[in-house]
């Protein structure tokens, strides 16, 4: 992670925001190890507050980030709004973000878009047993303009065929 917070920074300042997952609610101590490394460092900026939900702006963007393991879809943009009245009210482009189901998806209500992130993790036993195997190990990055919304999307897709080979030995 340092080494891509590294990379990151010589393009823009960097911001981390650590939201805790299902299967991780101590998340902090990675976050606790990156700050330590970038201590003193004022492009880089670690958010490691104990919260399910964040909320950041860019200019024009509203962004909501939760794991998604929690509460109903339906209601992101209410508790978006309510939550955070100032950066929704000040946005015209809005998203929340959550990574909960692995997989990547798109929807949009009431003028808020709900993006589920994919997962570059691999399938382990209880992914095996449950059936949750074979979808494509991935990463995305955004470009969002201040004033435009998204303007640009990246995608990293690992080797699908280690993907099969790992859940293979499971059996």
């Amino acid at each position: 992670m340092a080494e891509v917070i590294e990379r990151l920074r010589r393009i823009a300042p960097v911001d981390i925001p650590v939201i805790a997952g299902n299967h991780d609610r101590t998340i902090w101590t990675l976050a606790d190890s990156l700050s330590s490394w970038f201590r003193g460092q004022p492009d880089v900026n670690i958010d490691n507050a104990p919260t399910l939900r964040k909320a950041y702006s860019w200019g024009t963007c509203g962004f909501l980030l939760t794991h998604g393991d929690a509460g109903k879809k339906a209601e992101y943009p209410l508790v978006f709004a309510t939550e955070f009245p100032e950066i929704f009210s000040n946005s015209t482009w809005r998203e929340v973000q959550q990574g909960h189901f692995h997989k990547a998806a798109l929807d949009e209500t009431h003028g808020v878009k709900i993006r589920t992130l994919p997962s570059l993790a691999s399938a382990d036993f209880w992914h095996f047993e449950n059936m949750y195997t074979c979808n494509m190990r991935s990463a995305e990055a955004y470009v969002f303009s201040k004033t435009e919304g998204q303007i640009a999307q990246f995608v990293y897709c690992d080797n699908m065929f280690k993907t099969l080979k790992t859940e293979r030995k499971l059996v």
